[in-house]
Formats: structure tokens, sequence, C-alpha cells
């Protein structure tokens, strides 16, 4: 059985792409409009695609997620530190709500397979001490580091949460391919924000935040969408 009301993606990616395009021309009172709309309409599609009885609390967060993440996107298009802030914290409890989903779909103890979580852990560590050298370079960045570290290390556990499910016989397969994949969509995205934010400025990198984050929120949203079904 396949998904329903797939026009529904059609028109998230059509919003996304213009959202690139306004990025491109630097057309902020448009750009309002296409961000605006990228959160409602992953939102719509997982409602009519999750109307399930059961699981209800695995809806309630992935549509409380969405709604940060919508509320997110508005803010961090205001200028202004502050904004940066708020648009910080509301994207860091978007990640802690996707990170209790994955603790759902499997729980991290007892670890039976070291390596699952000891490679990502890891990798995750090395990067982070990699991007902060890069970040912290910037006196404004520096400023703010104890955001950004808290930031990162709630990141860092939403793809360790994901590789986790990798240990689930069940649902390994949405780690494979919708959850692992996503988290680092979402670290590449959040990554490229803030060295365009502290070190680069580049439009063209503006573009490429914008694509790695919808591409990871449509992967994610997928993901629970099989899972709420039971197709894993």
């Amino acid at each position: 059985m396949k998904t329903k009301h797939q026009y529904l993606l059609l028109f998230y990616w059509v919003a996304l792409l213009a959202d690139c395009y306004f990025i491109y021309e630097n057309n902020t009172d448009n750009q309002w409009l296409a961000k605006g709309a990228l959160m409602p309409l992953l939102l719509l599609y997982y409602i009519v695609n999750a109307s399930r009885r059961h699981h209800l609390n695995s809806r309630v967060i992935t549509i409380a997620a969405l709604v940060l993440a919508w509320a997110g996107d508005l803010v961090l298009l205001k200028e202004g530190e502050q904004y940066f802030i708020i648009g910080l914290v509301l994207f860091l409890l978007m990640h802690l709500l996707y990170i209790i989903y994955f603790f759902r779909v499997h729980k991290l103890f007892p670890v039976k397979q070291t390596i699952i979580i000891g490679l990502p852990v890891g990798i995750v560590v090395l990067y982070d001490i990699l991007l902060m050298r890069q970040l912290l370079q910037d006196s404004h960045a520096n400023s703010l580091k104890g955001p950004l570290f808290a930031y990162m290390a709630v990141l860092s556990v939403m793809l360790i949460a994901a590789c986790n499910i990798l240990a689930s016989k069940k649902s390994k397969s949405l780690a494979y391919q919708y959850f692992i994949p996503g988290a680092i969509l979402f670290i590449a995205s959040d990554s490229l924000l803030g060295m365009n934010k502290f070190i680069w400025a580049e439009q063209v990198v503006g573009i490429a935040v914008i694509l790695t984050y919808g591409y990871a929120q449509q992967l994610i949203v997928h993901g629970f969408i099989k899972h709420v079904k039971g197709r894993v």
C-alpha cells in the first residue's frame, strides 16, 4: 500500500525550490510565503497518511516537532541575534522530540551491539570538535558558544539515536532508508548554516542549507509514516 496524496510532496518540493529561488534573488517578501508553506504541507502529508488510531503518542510527537520546525523557519527569517537564538531553541526542541521518537522505536539500553553506538559517537564527537574550532574563529560565534555547543550536542545525539535503531530487527530498515540519512542531512544543513552565518556569508550556501534541510525533514517524516503504519 502506497502513501496517499503524493501531490502534497510535489507541492512541498515546489515550495522548497521556490524558496531556493527567492534566496538567490534575495527576495525576502516572497521567501516568507515559500518557507512558511514548507512545514504545513509536510504536516498535512503526514496527517493524511498516519491516520490510524494506534501510535497516538508517536503522532503527537511528530506533529509537535513539525510545528516547532515551522515556527523556527519563520523566526530565522528575521534579522537579529535574538531571533537566531529563538530559532536555535525551537529547532533544538524539535530535535529533542525526534530523539524521543527514535528511542521509542528502539530503546538505547541495554546496548547489545556496542559498535552501533560507539562508532557514531566517535565520529560525531570528532566532527563536532572540528566544526566548533572553525566556528569559534569568529568573535560573534564565540560569544554564542554555549547555545551552539548545546545545539550541536542535541543534533549529534539525534544521529546516535537514529543509528541505535539499527539494533532493532523489526525497524532497522527505517534507520537505513530514512532516519540515518535524514539525521546526516540535518547535520550537514545546520553545519552549513553555522559556517555561512559566521564565516562565509555566501548566497549559494543558503540554497544548500534549505535543500539539505528540506530533504532531511521529508525523509524523517516519511520514516515516521511507515513506522505508525507498521510497514517496516
